[in-house]
């Protein structure tokens, strides 16, 4: 074992020559093709495989989880965090949230951990084994290809679809709650994530399911759009992504505008658009990209009557607004927000004289009497009545791929 930690190629043939026992374990169930896996000793794995070694052999790994982060600001009520602060361990930079560390053993396969790690060439020689199970969980319900997306090792993703690995499955990932969990699946955490070209490998399977919800209904396009990733959604919208759906975000609202602390708010759940959400955050591009998917309802209201515009005209993303009203958006949509301790109604045109540049007002009704812009006769005709309109990289070759295990 010793040997195989260190990588000394020729004590290991040696000892195999002398008949070592090539499987022993060691009180954790390590053996030598384990030791090996985890200092990345391709070479070394390459000799225990041909010796014989058992591939699938299971032992523990310590393991190191961060919980208590978020993973979207729309995910999670505040209060479900608020007992982390008192045990806070350290601060995550990617977050600026606070989280607690927690450590114990889980049980894993070297493909499992080299899949993790990113080792290639140690995937390679254990796919190439035949004998290493590619769909093998741990308790978790983490897969090899679970592992690999989580460290955005493209190239280990790349040669476990090619053997064979599922593309869609269930898995659990820690969330903010303290030691509770939430399914996710490749394509979802791969969108969540950012990983492009890792999104377009699962796609081109044509196994992966784009419009997976998860409890709250978020799905992978959800998850693009709240992280801003510009270039997964372009990926998502053509394969076909759905575009106008709800799904849960949380949010306050104002229960009383007279008690002794000023406004009152109560925590709850809104069923919020990608479109909504996107112009909210002022992911522009996002914003461009699903209006000109051609699905996007750009006069959605959530059930505080507010619209795609609405949410990007209140957070001064002005750029945003221009792009909805390009698209045919209701200037003079009605919808309350509560200010100065009191429900006043407004509408983005109102918002716009209040609080925006005087170029963004001259757009808006410039845009509303275009003949050219999207839905602007609807618009112009309400306008005079009144009224507020209705609602308007490189593939993996097929010949390539193998046909997986039942």
């Amino acid at each position: 074992m010793v040997a195989s930690l260190f990588g000394h190629h020729r004590v290991v043939d040696l000892l195999l020559e002398r008949g070592a026992n090539i499987d022993h374990e060691d009180e954790n169930g390590w053996t030598a093709l384990a030791w090996a896996t985890e200092a990345a000793h391709w070479d070394v794995v390459a000799l225990l495989l041909r010796a014989g070694a058992t591939v699938d052999c299971k032992y523990n790994v310590r393991y190191e989880e961060k919980q208590g982060i978020g993973r979207g600001s729309g995910r999670y009520f505040f209060k479900e965090g608020h007992i982390l602060r008192q045990h806070v361990h350290d601060v995550d930079k990617n977050t600026g949230r606070g989280y607690i560390l927690v450590a114990g053993e889980h049980e894993r396969t070297p493909l499992s951990r080299a899949a993790e790690e990113g080792y290639v060439a140690v995937v390679m020689f254990l796919i190439e084994s035949g004998k290493a199970d590619v769909n093998w969980k741990d308790k978790k319900g983490w897969m090899p290809l679970s592992w690999a997306i989580e460290g955005n090792h493209w190239a280990a993703v790349r040669q476990l679809i090619g053997a064979g690995a599922k593309v869609h499955y269930k898995y659990n990932v820690s969330y903010e709650a303290v030691g509770e969990y939430e399914a996710t699946t490749p394509l979802s955490r791969a969108a969540e994530k950012g990983l492009e070209l890792v999104v377009a490998m699962l796609l081109e399977t044509r196994e992966a399911h784009v419009d997976w919800a998860d409890e709250k209904g978020w799905t992978s396009l959800s998850w693009a759009v709240e992280r801003s990733w510009g270039g997964v959604v372009v990926l998502l919208l053509k394969a076909g992504a759905t575009v106008n759906f709800e799904y849960d975000v949380y949010g306050q609202q104002v229960v009383d505008h007279n008690c002794h602390a000023g406004t009152a708010y109560r925590e709850r759940v809104y069923r919020r658009t990608p479109l909504s959400r996107a112009a909210e955050k002022g992911a522009g591009l996002v914003v461009k990209l699903l209006i000109e998917s051609g699905k996007a309802d750009v006069d959605c209201e959530d059930e505080k009557g507010w619209t795609p515009l609405s949410w990007s005209v209140e957070g001064g993303n002005w750029t945003t607004a221009k792009e909805l009203v390009k698209a045919g958006a209701n200037i003079h949509h009605r919808y309350e927000v509560s200010e100065n301790h009191a429900m006043h109604t407004y509408t983005p045109m109102l918002r716009a004289k209040d609080k925006g540049p005087e170029d963004v007002v001259d757009f808006f009704l410039e845009m509303s009497h275009s003949p050219h812009v999207m839905g602007s006769r609807t618009l112009n005709i309400s306008q005079k009545a009144g009224s507020t309109p209705p609602e308007r990289y490189t593939g993996i070759p097929s010949a390539n791929r193998k046909r997986r295990r039942s």
